[in-house]
């Protein structure tokens, strides 16, 4: 079974909340407005407004669950700072030829509800959520160093997600890719909240389980290339699950494959 996830008058009045709050965009299996590299001036494009279209597809490690489909219009913006990418917010506190430092905020596209699968019948709903956190990116020649720390702030998971990888971009004139390795830390409440089964929901076939901290790798690459007067980006990401993931009953996979599409072009 797949699940699309509409852009709803919910989720655009949340991207609305975000674009007000002083706070910022978040990487990780999020995609970037706009991806620096070690060719392309730290200022990146022209400041303003763009507008575009994105689909987020996601396969899950859920049993009776294949996949999540997620199309989104997108409303992005750019001006000193500040970068605005639909429910996407990032503001850099520090900006230099090799360091940038950031605060950021994003949704964290997670959960399920009862009628997803039948392994979640009778379970109570686990809900998407916001993330807020910080970011820090480094270069050293053409290798970038990424870390980032991510918060859950609506009280839904109360987990925090910790991230450290390595990418390698290449450019050629306006077509650029950028492989990428990264480590994610998820901590207890997370893995808890959306893979643990709590003692209500315990049934035959359904064992109680508690979970745990884990450290998922992650490896994939991003292209950006121009088109149709504007810029196509593209992200896929093949994720290997920590055994405290595919360990709960709830799962029956070891790995997920996600991808997006994003096109943007200046108004």
């Amino acid at each position: 079974m797949y699940s699309v996830q509409p852009f709803t008058a919910v989720s655009a009045a949340l991207c609305l909340c975000l674009v007000s709050a002083p706070t910022v965009f978040a990487e990780d299996d999020k995609p970037p407005v706009w991806e620096d590299n070690a060719q392309q001036p730290r200022s990146g494009p022209p400041e303003g407004l763009y507008w575009g279209a994105a689909t987020f597809i996601s396969s899950e490690p859920y049993k009776g669950y294949s996949s999540r489909i997620i199309p989104v219009p997108v409303l992005a913006y750019r001006k000193n700072n500040l970068e605005i990418f639909g429910p996407f917010v990032r503001y850099k506190l520090y900006n230099d030829q090799a360091t940038t430092v950031a605060i950021t905020a994003s949704p964290r596209f997670a959960g399920y509800k009862e009628s997803d699968s039948p392994i979640f019948k009778g379970m109570d709903t686990r809900s998407t959520s916001i993330d807020i956190g910080a970011s820090l990116d480094t270069k050293f020649q053409n290798i970038t160093v990424r870390s980032a720390f991510l918060a859950d702030i609506l009280g839904k998971s109360n987990g925090y997600e910790l991230r450290a990888g390595i990418s390698y971009p290449v450019r050629k004139g306006p077509f650029s890719l950028e492989p990428f390795i990264d480590l994610q830390y998820l901590d207890k409440k997370y893995v808890d909240y959306y893979y643990g089964v709590q003692m209500k929901e315990a049934t035959s076939e359904r064992a109680y389980y508690k979970g745990s901290s884990t450290l998922n790798t992650e490896a994939g690459f991003m292209v950006n290339l121009p088109a149709f007067g504007g810029m196509v980006r593209t992200r896929l990401t093949h994720t290997w699950l920590g055994a405290e993931i595919k360990n709960s009953p709830l799962v029956d996979s070891n790995s997920v494959i996600s991808a997006n599409v994003i096109f943007t072009r200046a108004f």
